[in-house]
């Protein structure tokens, strides 16, 4: 019983690995380049946590972050739903940045800080229940106004 329930444990365990290696692999040959995040608790120092970002540079949309695996989903996300459909419309949290409160008050979202290793820039990224990333920005912003990242997410509708 034991047995059966770790070779269970290292299947799940290898198809994440697998998936993750297929998204990261979207995401390049997408045109992304693929970085290594830490990140960060709301006083801004690493929390031991870290991640790897596909990052999107262009010069009409600037840099953009999202998830590997959001960026690769065949199926919908709610990052991705949102980007799509949501509206940002104001009032927004006082004193905090638009993007915040954003994804905290009207997506209900997780809101996190991450450092970029390799050069210490920083983002915001808003996360999801369903386990989907996205920068907080580029949900603030949309497809609209972003149509590059739009045209590079697998799921298409």
């Amino acid at each position: 019983m034991l047995k059966a329930g770790l070779s269970l444990l290292l299947a799940v365990f290898s198809l994440n690995l697998l998936a993750r290696s297929e998204a990261e692999l979207y995401c390049q040959k997408h045109g992304g380049e693929l970085a290594q995040y830490a990140e960060l608790n709301n006083r801004h120092r690493p929390t031991g946590v870290k991640k790897v970002f596909c990052e999107f540079v262009n010069k009409k949309e600037g840099l953009k972050l999202i998830a590997p695996e959001t960026l690769a989903s065949t199926t919908s996300t709610f990052a991705v739903n949102m980007f799509r459909h949501g509206v940002a419309k104001g009032p927004f949290v006082k004193g905090a940045s638009p993007a915040y409160g954003y994804c905290v008050r009207k997506l209900k979202g997780t809101y996190v800080n991450w450092r970029k290793i390799a050069t210490g820039g920083e983002s915001g990224m808003c996360s999801f229940s369903d386990g989907s990333e996205m920068s907080a920005w580029a949900l603030v912003y949309g497809a609209e106004r972003l149509p590059i990242l739009n045209s590079l997410l697998a799921y298409q509708e």
